[in-house]
């Protein structure tokens, strides 16, 4: 009777590995039309420090997107109170981490963070949400090149929403054998 929930680190790097899965799931969270994804290619998931007492981060899936957009895919099951902090850090790590010495800055590429939560961050009701770096008064972009994606899977089963793609991915990752036979 053993499932393993799609929560679980492994299991939902398992599924990551699915070319197929990957891109529905992508398509989904970014509202890309499936077609419009060319490759996707796993990369190695440390990030390794630039200097001797840098912090090393391990992302949990490293994805690079039609050979441009880098994606970073973090399940976290645990509510860290520095939760925000670390997903920044993946995230600006992955952006600077594409330069080297004597590159020019347009070899920038698009860095997205994608963090699926099982805890509630923000108090409404949406259970997607996403972020740019925006100017506060005139609601400018400054920028397109960092992305946030916060997919809460609680918020799931407290309310309803209209059926879409990224709906049920998060029912599915969502989804518990527990659960399913206590009702």
């Amino acid at each position: 009777d053993f499932i393993m929930r799609p929560r679980v680190d492994v299991c939902f790097k398992r599924l990551m590995e699915d070319e197929e899965v990957c891109i529905g799931f992508l398509s989904a969270i970014l509202s890309i039309p499936p077609e419009e994804i060319k490759s996707v290619v796993l990369l190695p998931t440390g990030t390794l420090p630039e200097y001797g007492d840098d912090k090393l981060g391990v992302l949990d899936v490293w994805i690079r997107l039609n050979n441009d957009r880098e994606i970073d895919i973090e399940m976290q099951m645990n509510n860290h109170a520095w939760w925000t902090e670390r997903s920044l850090f993946y995230l600006c790590r992955m952006y600077a981490g594409q330069l080297h010495e004597g590159d020019g800055y347009e070899k920038l590429q698009k860095c997205i963070h994608i963090g699926i939560l099982d805890f509630k961050m923000f108090d409404d009701a949406e259970y997607h949400s996403c972020f740019h770096l925006w100017e506060d008064t005139r609601r400018r972009m400054y920028t397109d090149k960092l992305e946030v994606h916060v997919l809460e899977l609680p918020k799931i089963e407290d309310g309803t929403y209209p059926e879409s793609k990224l709906l049920y991915w998060a029912k599915f990752l969502n989804s518990d054998i527990r659960r399913t036979k206590e009702r």
